[in-house]
């Protein structure tokens, strides 16, 4: 004896889950040719460059960034309705099921 259980027929395992896919969405005007190749232009040159949906800068270091966007997600998080759970090692806040909602915290505004 090996000390092994014998097997057993049961059901088969098919193996790991796949990670679902997540898809983020942008404003429209991100996608737009014409902004593509002007954020592109003002990159490559080194320039800075501002429009209402994105900014690029170099100080201190060259970035884009999208205005507001902490403000934004901040208000989006705010207006979600949080319920309190708890084990016995701790007590949270948890708001309704993310996946239910359908923004999913992309912001689908005209100015993103």
């Amino acid at each position: 004896m090996n000390g092994k259980r014998p097997v057993e027929p049961g059901p088969t395992r098919v193996g790991k889950k796949g990670k679902k896919e997540v898809m983020a969405e942008f404003s429209n005007a991100i996608m737009e040719e014409t902004l593509k190749k002007q954020v592109a232009e003002a990159w490559s040159c080194g320039t800075p460059f501002s429009h209402e949906t994105i900014v690029r800068d170099m100080d201190p270091f060259l970035h884009c960034m999208i205005p507001n966007f902490i403000q934004r997600l901040q208000k989006e998080l705010m207006n979600l309705d949080f319920h309190e759970n708890y084990n016995d090692l701790y007590k949270f806040q948890q708001s309704d099921d993310l996946k239910k909602r359908a923004s999913h915290l992309c912001f689908k505004e005209n100015s993103v």
